[in-house]
């Protein structure tokens, strides 16, 4: 984790300004942001950082935490760190290929103390061929530490599945993204899919409005005990770019 953060620092510290124009759709391009996002169950507060050590290599890093409304058995607070660093290749349709780590730190639930849970894979970006859908693919490893209710720890491993594509609606900056997710442990499996659209909302295209539709099962089945916990959230967002 603490490579993580010193990783997060330094990509603060060569950000580049770029005459690009800002699209929050468009995940390899280099622009910092503050996000800040609020639904009916809960806050999160997010900063992501991207940019390019050459040309053909380029970053994303974001940081964010989430807070439940709910402060009984029902909250659900998680800590997560992502980083994705992609190099330009011309093996079409792939445009970029890369490597991607994907840390969650989940807090005392209903079901759960703590658990930390970290993902190592690949990620590339593909052109589909029309200019206004771009398809980011993510599949991954997964090492889990869960600490239970009852103070039994398990630790296990397995994969994860998850696909960012971004719909672009028209020249002004509009856009869908659609994020489906899957992961599979040996003891835990979670379900998540969200849908978010944006749209700038300032003339120079730095202040964005953001609407997100999210769905999540988390399905536990250990030593002979079964449980599942489902969320559904839509939220509203402000991103600020800088």
């Amino acid at each position: 984790m603490k490579n993580i953060i010193l990783f997060l620092i330094i990509c603060v510290g060569v950000l580049m300004a770029e005459d690009e124009v800002i699209s929050p759709a468009d995940l390899t391009q280099v622009k910092s942001f503050a996000w800040l996002e609020t639904g009916s169950r809960e806050f999160t507060a997010r900063a992501g950082f991207s940019g390019e050590f050459t040309k053909d290599f380029k970053y994303l890093a974001l940081i964010g935490h989430t807070r439940s409304y709910e402060r009984g058995d029902e909250k659900d607070d998680k800590t997560r760190v992502r980083l994705f660093a992609v190099h330009k290749v011309s093996w079409e349709p792939i445009s970029y290929v890369g490597a991607s780590i994907d840390y969650i730190k989940s807090y005392d639930n209903n079901l759960i103390d703590n658990a930390n849970t970290t993902a190592y894979g690949t990620i590339a970006k593909i052109e589909t061929g029309v200019e206004w859908i771009v398809l980011f693919p993510n599949v991954a490893y997964i090492t889990s530490d869960v600490t239970f209710k009852d103070n039994k720890k398990l630790k296990s491993k397995g994969y994860l599945l998850n696909l960012f594509a971004s719909i672009y609606l028209d020249r002004n900056g509009k856009y869908i993204m659609l994020q489906p997710q899957y992961s599979n442990t040996e003891y835990l499996d979670t379900k998540k899919i969200e849908v978010s659209y944006g749209q700038p909302i300032s003339n120079d295209m730095k202040w964005w409005l953001t609407f997100k539709a999210g769905y999540e099962k988390n399905e536990i089945d250990y030593l002979g005990i079964k449980d599942s916990d489902t969320k559904e959230e839509l939220k509203i967002g402000l991103i600020y770019y800088f």
